[in-house]
């Protein structure tokens, strides 16, 4: 009966470590659409916002916009990319009336949203 080979320590790393390459590389995933926080709010007009968002060639869409006397709740949603492009997002939210002193919540956090003021 013939005894099977031993394998040296340095087979046994370079095994786990090719293991531990395909296991990662096939747990990536490419870019990723969805609901995205939004970064920054600037009220360029009475009825216009604005959003700096995270993602950068996401093609990014307002999916929600409720409106109401007291708040105005904003989602968007947008592809994320994970290779770091070094660059934002911005996309323009008109709303129903203008903003006044009403609270703009990012659907996506829960977050209030700092507005700035375009030209302040």
């Amino acid at each position: 009966m013939r005894t099977p080979p031993q394998r040296s320590d340095s087979q046994t790393l370079r095994l786990v470590c090719l293991f531990l390459a395909v296991a990662i590389a096939g747990c990536t995933t490419g870019p990723q659409r969805g609901p995205v926080e939004i970064d920054g709010a600037t009220q360029v007009d009475p009825q216009t916002l604005s959003l700096d968002l995270p993602s950068c060639h996401g093609d990014p869409e307002i999916t929600v916009q409720d409106e109401t006397d007291t708040e105005i709740r904003i989602e968007v949603v947008s592809t994320v990319h994970t290779n770091g492009d070094a660059c934002a997002d911005v996309i323009e939210a008109t709303l129903e009336q203008p903003l006044g002193d009403r609270e703009v919540i990012d659907s996506t956090s829960g977050d209030s949203l700092q507005i700035q003021v375009q030209g302040s």
